[in-house]
């Protein structure tokens, strides 16, 4: 769902595929950025895709130093850190 609401007229090849780099994932599997924010870090990614995917590909053709998904999911676990949520919260509820 996330490759199709950002590139929804490029194919996604596998899910492990260069291609993830485009979105900004450190690699070629996109699960092995997800450590630690998991499915919330996902949730995340998919909510500013589907309601703000104008500012998500400003981002991404700004060509910052820092990938966008992996800058993503990192803000997403400081939020937790700064609002001192607990690892044993079950972050399903949250999403």
């Amino acid at each position: 769902d996330l490759w199709n609401t950002v590139f929804p007229t490029t194919p996604l090849e596998s899910r492990v595929s260069n291609q993830w780099k485009l979105l900004g994932f450190q690699g070629s599997d996109p699960a092995t950025d997800f450590r630690g924010m998991g499915m919330l870090g996902l949730h995340m990614l998919l909510f500013a895709a589907r309601h703000r995917l104008d500012d998500v590909r400003k981002i991404m053709d700004n060509k910052q130093d820092y990938p966008f998904a992996a800058a993503s999911i990192n803000v997403t676990h400081l939020m937790f850190e700064k609002l001192n949520f607990k690892s044993s919260i079950k972050l399903e509820g949250l999403y």
